[in-house]
């Protein structure tokens, strides 16, 4: 049967691209992250995804799900203004991950901060909360300065360790390989398991 009018209204506003905040805190040397988050325009969060476990058995394709993969990068695009902050603070930031003079590095625990990534609806409310753990800047981009007017735009890649989606709230246990100790890991924990022990657990064997 299809869906009614009425049905297909009450599923609500649609969540809007433009109605979002990336929000820095303060970065590493004490640099202020609202330079960044006042002037950024679009983020590109990584993907989620699940890897795909394939075995063959008496002619049939069985597909099962394998353990979680991550890209561990994102990336965002910022508008330039005068006195270039967006640039000077991210090259500040990504000298204490790799010192322009001497290639040393600070401790991770020093260049890597935790952002947050807000998605708002119509009424200004927030719809959805991600947290980013451990960004630090890779690559910075600045725009090819030309003969036409237009604003200055920096394409900036950053490193990041996982997302964290409020509801799950993650901590560095749930990134420790079998363990059990939150329902993340218990999916972790299954992917691992031998052939013969993921074909019983779906009735198979």
């Amino acid at each position: 049967m299809p869906l009614t009018f009425t049905q297909i209204t009450a599923a609500g506003d649609p969540l809007s691209l433009n109605r979002h905040l990336l929000q820095f805190p303060t970065l590493p040397g004490g640099l202020d992250g609202q330079e960044l988050t006042l002037r950024h325009t679009t983020v590109s969060l990584p993907p989620m995804t699940v890897g795909q476990l394939k075995a063959t058995l008496w002619g049939w394709n069985l597909s099962f799900s394998g353990l979680r993969t991550f890209q561990n990068t994102f990336s965002v695009s910022f508008v330039e203004t005068s006195k270039a902050p967006v640039i000077r603070t991210l090259v500040t930031w990504q000298d204490k991950a790799a010192g322009f003079k001497t290639h040393y590095s600070e401790k991770k625990n020093i260049y890597a901060i935790n952002a947050k990534c807000y998605a708002y609806d119509t009424t200004g409310k927030k719809a959805l909360s991600v947290g980013l753990l451990n960004v630090w800047p890779l690559s910075v981009t600045v725009a090819e300065f030309g003969e036409e007017s237009g604003p200055v735009t920096v394409q900036a890649e950053f490193s990041v360790d996982a997302l964290d989606f409020t509801e799950y709230e993650l901590s560095e246990r749930d990134f420790e390989l079998g363990s059990n100790v939150s329902e993340g890991a218990k999916v972790s924990s299954l992917g691992t398991t031998n052939l013969s022990s993921r074909l019983s657990i779906y009735g198979l064997l």
